[in-house]
């Protein structure tokens, strides 16, 4: 009896699962990952991250370190951009903690462009320039969201420095390409 019982209870758990990913894969297909709600007032797809900010979820204390460490890095790495670029002094610039690049930039984007920045942001030029013991990365952002600088105190006091822009493809999609090799600023 108790064999009849552990089958059947089983045997309807499977069906409940087969016809819950069934509507599932259903809901996919039809949406085919479309917009489907608003979160913060914007409307969100598959690749939209929803979390609290770097702000909300440390110390103020530690807060205000990374800022200050972060305000360094966004002063060498202008200063070493600017030596190539002129055009770079009129910009503002706005600090992104690294880890609120999807909350400030990416959620807004396509999926591709939002793809696109990330294999940008996550390059070779990044893993092979970052170590432990460096301290986290923020993202300078322009105030056009067209180009990023992608920078972080090391460990042993210098600051790395990424170029990151932006620019339209042959069907004028944008896309996010690394500007040169990493710099490393003492």
């Amino acid at each position: 009896m108790l064999n009849k019982k552990i089958l059947l209870t089983t045997s309807a758990a499977m069906l409940a699962s087969v016809v819950v990913g069934a509507s599932v894969w259903a809901s996919i297909e039809k949406n085919d990952f479309t917009p489907t709600e608003l979160v913060n007032g914007h409307k969100v797809t598959t690749h939209v991250n929803n979390h609290e900010s770097f702000q909300e979820r440390n110390s103020p204390e530690l807060y205000k370190s990374m800022m200050e460490k972060w305000e360094r890095a966004k002063e060498i790495a202008i200063n070493d951009i600017m030596s190539r670029d002129a055009a770079i002094m009129k910009e503002i610039w706005t600090i992104v903690p690294s880890t609120d690049i999807d909350l400030e930039l990416t959620n807004h984007l396509s999926k591709e462009e939002s793809n696109s920045f990330k294999d940008a942001l996550f390059s070779d030029e990044r893993k092979n320039n970052i170590s432990v013991g460096d301290y986290m990365p923020a993202v300078l952002l322009n105030e056009k969201k067209d180009r990023a600088i992608l920078t972080w105190l090391k460990g042993t006091g210098e600051t790395v420095v990424i170029d990151i822009k932006s620019k339209k493809d042959e069907s004028g999609n944008r896309i996010w390409y690394i500007d040169g090799k990493a710099k490393i600023k003492k």
